[in-house]
């Protein structure tokens, strides 16, 4: 597999809308993995396609953060859950590129998203995303 560091993620993000193949991340902290995505602790990740090789051909999504309460921000958490740690909180009108989703043990669906302005990965509540 081939790597790059993470100054090459608009290298990427470009890929992704011209679907030109994508680099591997360089980066072996992994916070989240399946068959179609590995994201690293540091926000970076790498796409596949069903062979393993890296391949921006995978669903991707984009949504804003929109939460209706004043002065209330989103946790960006690291798991499906309210009982998972908050990495960071999001606000209104943040960009977030959503990978995968999970639903947690009341039904709530989460989102697995990286949040475009600084790179970090997480799992937010899908009602806050638009």
């Amino acid at each position: 597999m081939r790597k790059i560091t993470s100054a090459f993620l608009i290298v990427v993000m470009l890929a992704a809308i011209l679907a030109i193949p994508a680099l591997a991340i360089e980066n072996d902290n992994i916070f989240y993995q399946s068959t179609e995505l590995t994201v690293y602790s540091d926000g970076n990740f790498e796409l596949h396609d069903e062979s393993g090789d890296n391949d921006v051909q995978t669903r991707r999504t984009m949504g804003y953060v929109h939460v209706p309460y004043p002065g209330v921000e989103l946790a960006l958490r690291t798991g499906p859950g309210t009982t998972y740690s908050i990495i960071t909180r999001l606000s209104n009108g943040t960009v977030v590129q959503i990978y995968d989703t999970a639903t947690d043990s009341s039904g709530r669906l989460w989102l697995l998203v990286r949040v475009t302005s600084t790179n970090q990965a997480g799992w937010v509540d899908s009602a806050y995303i638009v």
